[in-house]
């Protein structure tokens, strides 16, 4: 169903149900929404440029929304779900902070997403370059650090100090942590060949 104040765009003559919602709207539904609540923003076959469609993709590059699609015959239903955020201190209004990602530190962000919701052990740096398209390890290694600085993730390390470190990355915006990254395996001993 159509929200009200939006209308039917027409393409070649043709009426199709087609609308957008505001970014004024999502960002007033955002303000007070709870984790898990939902938001359709757009009703098409295809996405087209809009103001509300750049507000969602800074949203998802922020942690703030995850995005949903529903299609069916017609159709595709837009939507986005609150993640948990960080919750303001009492008697204090939330305070947004809008930051200016590079498209590689993005992409990065999107691979540390895809590492926290499959709930898998912590990427090294090269598989995070490779998950990001990025050509170098330490690519990988400086966006992360740059997200962390940016308060997109949190990273934790253990071990150390002669034995082996392990490291694990928490998206903040989720609250979801990738597993403990697993050392790498001792390099094999080389066997002596006996003399006959």
């Amino acid at each position: 169903m159509r929200p009200a104040g939006t209308a039917l765009s027409v393409v070649g003559g043709q009426d199709l149900d087609v609308w957008y919602r505001s970014a004024e709207a999502l960002d007033g539904w955002l303000d007070g929404a709870a984790p898990g609540e939902r938001f359709e923003y757009a009703y098409a076959r295809i996405l087209g440029q809009h103001p509300v469609c750049e507000r969602v993709r800074a949203l998802v590059a922020e942690g703030e929304v995850v995005p949903i699609q529903e299609r069916n015959a017609a159709g595709c239903h837009y939507l986005v779900e609150r993640t948990a955020g960080i919750a303001p201190a009492p008697g204090r209004a939330r305070q947004r902070r809008v930051y200016e990602l590079s498209p590689e530190d993005g992409r990065l962000l999107a691979a540390v997403l895809r590492a926290v919701r499959a709930g898998r052990d912590c990427p090294s740096n090269t598989g995070f370059a490779q998950a990001a398209g990025l050509r170098h390890r330490d690519d990988a290694k400086n966006g992360l650090e740059r997200l962390r600085r940016g308060g997109f993730v949190l990273i934790e390390q253990r071990g150390g100090r002669g034995g082996a470190s392990e490291r694990r990355i928490i998206h903040v915006g989720t609250g979801k942590a990738t597993g403990w990254a697993a050392p790498p395996p001792p390099p094999a001993a080389k066997k002596k060949g006996k003399r006959k």
